[in-house]
């Protein structure tokens, strides 16, 4: 028998009442006490909660998450799911500011290579059958993933019947694609 199974408390309905609480507890250090007979396998699943308390209580005190407002495609699962943040007071969207600039590499997709932004990577791969794609936090990663990837014969250009085979060109500091 495992921690999990021997207190009732810590079974993942409690997880996900604590998450939706998110300020229930009172502390982050009582959650942290509270948790603390979990087995590694579960420690992201603690982390997740533990970082969503501490971006509520020490960024988002006077915004609620508005669920009737979430947006979720069910049918694509290469979309990243967005949350959109109301503020309860004034019922207006809030703007967060964009996350970091993330770099991609793209392995299958209208056109492959390394690139930064989602907004560029989104062209390539979205709609597209196979898409292969990961992120990285600098250039250097994202550009020998490729190389590791193109060496290897593990990275494909897709033609769509319904896309134009033409291409604006990309800044050469924001990557580089093929073709």
């Amino acid at each position: 028998m495992n921690k999990v199974e021997e207190s009732p408390g810590l079974q993942p309905d409690y997880l996900l009442s604590v998450f939706k609480s998110m300020t229930g507890l009172g502390t982050i250090s009582g959650l942290c006490n509270t948790l603390s007979c979990l087995n590694d396998d579960q420690t992201q699943v603690v982390n997740a909660i533990l970082s969503a308390m501490v971006m509520k209580d020490y960024l988002l005190k006077h915004i609620e998450l508005n669920h009737a407002h979430t947006v979720i495609n069910p049918g694509a699962a290469d979309v990243p799911a967005t949350l959109i943040l109301h503020c309860h007071k004034c019922n207006e969207p809030v703007t967060m500011p964009p996350p970091e600039s993330r770099w991609y590499a793209v392995f299958a997709g209208t056109r492959i290579g390394w690139v930064r932004g989602w907004d560029k990577v989104k062209m390539l791969v979205l709609h597209v059958p196979g898409n292969k794609y990961s992120s990285y936090k600098t250039m250097e990663d994202a550009r020998k993933a490729f190389i590791y990837a193109f060496f290897t014969r593990h990275v494909e250009v897709t033609v769509l019947d319904n896309k134009p085979f033409l291409f604006d060109p990309i800044p050469q500091t924001d990557g580089m694609l093929f073709p």
